[in-house]
């Protein structure tokens, strides 16, 4: 809005005049995230048009890269608000850098099975030996395909992509994802929750695997299997997070002083076998708590979060929070492997500069170390 002032009129009532201008339909933005694939930080520039064709059609390109990163993870998406549909329509192409390098633990495992690796040929398409490279497809997303009157938010997508590894074996999945959520809630006292759960089905294509050569064992080459031979293998995943963000004390002198705030968070995540390396590998991203060392793929997951959250505020500083967590989780490998621990306790600042959240946090782990990190986003809330 450019100007907005009342008038008189002749008649004797007012004549309100708005004078207003359209945002520019291109936008181009950056900024630093971490890659759900690889669990590193990375740089993005993220361009969009909106209203393209004038029927609210909007196109858009996003490129990210870490540092240590080969190549680019590229996002080309295209989208509509009208499909026969409340929400509309997305079609996107990508290409993403998956860096699926072994971990330490992976490594150690190694080292101490080197005679079983040699010995089974079923080992030789274990991770550590041939890690993923890229994977590159298509999804095309409906906003809303649950009508608004029986669930308020949902989305529905189907994909197809295909995933190549360094020795050039080659692996095509096809899922197709339902979500449905958040639900929010207004509780007593100003208290908010919501719920939001994700479902996902699909199939892997194997159509190549590695052979080696009895006189190398440490090169393998990419060998395609006859159709007969090839494999379909059904998988599939669940997850569920809530979060309840609760007031515990507001001050009864400054109704503008943000309150004291206890923030919960859940999250239960499950799959069948069969799950997609890169899958597994981004469900235990998900699942990593602060302060603990990474580790690795997973196929299940409970993970939880406390916070409590005080605002403070420093003379010739501004405002600022500070944050005490705990954290916690319970991860399984493979469905052959038993659940296991780890939890994390700490101390953090939040402190919004120029418009950039940005955060602190020193933890100490169940694995008996302290750690200093740092990060950037807001906290989660419901």
């Amino acid at each position: 809005i450019l100007r907005a002032s009342p008038e008189r009129t002749s008649d004797g009532g007012v004549c309100l005049q708005v004078f207003a201008m359209e945002p520019p339909a291109r936008h181009l933005e950056y900024g630093v995230g971490k890659s759900v694939w690889t669990n590193s930080w990375e740089g993005e520039v993220d361009f969009d048009w909106r209203n393209v064709f004038g029927g609210g059609e909007s196109i858009g390109v996003l490129v990210r890269r870490g540092t240590k990163d080969p190549s680019p993870s590229v996002r080309f998406r295209y989208g509509d608000d009208k499909f026969g549909l409340e929400g509309g329509y997305d079609v996107e192409i990508f290409s993403d850098f998956l860096g699926d390098t072994p971990t330490d633990e992976d490594k150690e495992s190694k080292e101490t099975a080197t005679s079983d690796l040699f010995a089974d040929n079923a080992s030789d398409n274990r991770p550590e030996r041939d890690p993923l490279l890229n994977r590159r497809g298509a999804t095309f997303r409906l906003r809303n395909p649950i009508s608004p009157a029986i669930i308020t938010n949902s989305v529905g997508s189907a994909s197809l992509e295909r995933t190549t590894t360094s020795k050039g074996c080659h692996e095509s999945i096809g899922s197709a994802t339902l979500t449905i959520g958040p639900f929010r809630r207004i509780l007593p006292m100003d208290a908010l929750s919501s719920v939001s759960t994700t479902f996902t089905g699909g199939t892997r294509f194997q159509g190549a695997e590695v052979s080696e050569d009895s006189t190398d064992t440490q090169k393998g080459t990419a060998t395609r299997l006859p159709f007969s031979a090839s494999q379909f293998l059904p998988y599939s995943s669940a997850s569920a997070t809530t979060r309840q963000i609760l007031p515990i004390f507001v001050s009864s002198r400054n109704n503008d002083e943000r309150p004291i705030t206890l923030a919960l968070q859940h999250t239960i995540t499950g799959s069948t076998p069969n799950l997609p390396r890169h899958e597994a590998r981004a469900m235990g991203n998900s699942a990593q708590i602060r302060g603990a060392s990474p580790d690795g793929p997973v196929t299940s997951a409970v993970k939880g979060t406390t916070e409590i959250r005080v605002p403070v505020a420093v003379p010739h500083l501004g405002g600022g929070t500070i944050v005490f967590f705990g954290d916690w989780f319970f991860v399984q490998k493979d469905m052959s492997s038993p659940f296991y621990s780890k939890s994390s306790i700490g101390l953090g600042l939040r402190k919004s500069l120029q418009g950039l959240p940005l955060k602190y946090d020193l933890c100490y782990s169940s694995e008996g170390k302290f750690k200093a990190m740092f990060g950037l986003g807001p906290d989660f809330s419901a």
